[in-house]
């Protein structure tokens, strides 16, 4: 449950950087890297039709999507030197 909040609000960065940015242009492999992610996301979802436990199966579901919307800022748009500072010293 504690995944939503950053999940949301993931999704609602992804969101405006597709507004303020555009539409990326990735590179293959990492569009390749992206799409086996959303794969391996789904096979989790997928995996709670025969879990023991569907509950943790769920958690472990949402978790992976809140990775995946992370691993899709980082690369949709890929920081050149002066970006990657920027990030490195807003942490």
């Amino acid at each position: 449950m504690a995944w939503y909040a950053a999940g949301l609000f993931l999704l609602a960065l992804l969101g405006l950087a597709v507004a303020v940015l555009g539409l990326p242009r990735p590179p293959r492999a990492a569009l390749a890297a992206l799409l086996l992610f959303a794969g391996y996301t789904a096979w989790g979802y997928l995996s709670i039709a025969w879990s023991g436990q569907s509950g943790v199966a769920f958690e472990g579901a949402g978790r992976n999507v809140v990775y995946l919307l992370a691993l899709a800022l980082f690369v949709l748009w890929p920081f050149d030197g002066r970006g990657g500072r920027a990030v490195l010293a807003t942490f």
